[in-house]
């Protein structure tokens, strides 16, 4: 491979993990940089390219995961407005908007801690409600423990 075509895959390499953070798709990532989706896909599962992304996300894990208890209130306020809205479901609130910010949430909260959903496996990296509360509770129950030995 010449030194022109590695300065290329370096370049486009960058551009998919930044396309991948901003949550653009394959297809427009590909007609972006000028190549086939597949070569997309692949630059993407690349581990070169999944530790681009983890370190550009390095500095914000902390941000991140101050953002939790938010999505999870967003999702206990898009469950109980769907259970008292009326019978149209028309006069619905931006709560579909607001859960897929969380969806999109958590894919960065994954990437940013070098995690990458496993092929085959399509419950990888999903978890339960009650995983997910017990998860939050325990990070809640540790934040406490760590703020009163710091007194």
């Amino acid at each position: 491979m010449s030194q022109g075509s590695r300065a290329e895959k370096e370049q486009k390499r960058h551009a998919v993990a930044f396309a991948r953070l901003a949550g653009q798709g394959t297809r427009a990532t590909a007609r972006q940089i000028g190549c086939s989706e597949r070569y997309v896909r692949r630059l993407a599962e690349e581990p070169e390219t999944q530790f681009l992304i983890t370190e550009t996300l390095r500095p914000h894990i902390a941000k991140l995961l101050q953002l939790m208890p938010k999505a999870l209130a967003v999702i206990e306020e898009a469950m109980s407005a769907m259970k008292k809205e009326g019978p149209d479901h028309l006069t619905m609130p931006d709560y579909l908007t607001r859960l897929r910010a969380v969806e999109r949430f958590c894919k960065l909260l994954e990437m940013a801690q070098g995690k990458e959903q496993e092929k085959g496996t399509p419950t990888a990296g999903q978890m339960t409600w009650e995983e997910l509360t017990e998860d939050y509770e325990a990070r809640r129950e540790r934040a406490r423990c760590e703020e009163d030995a710091r007194r």
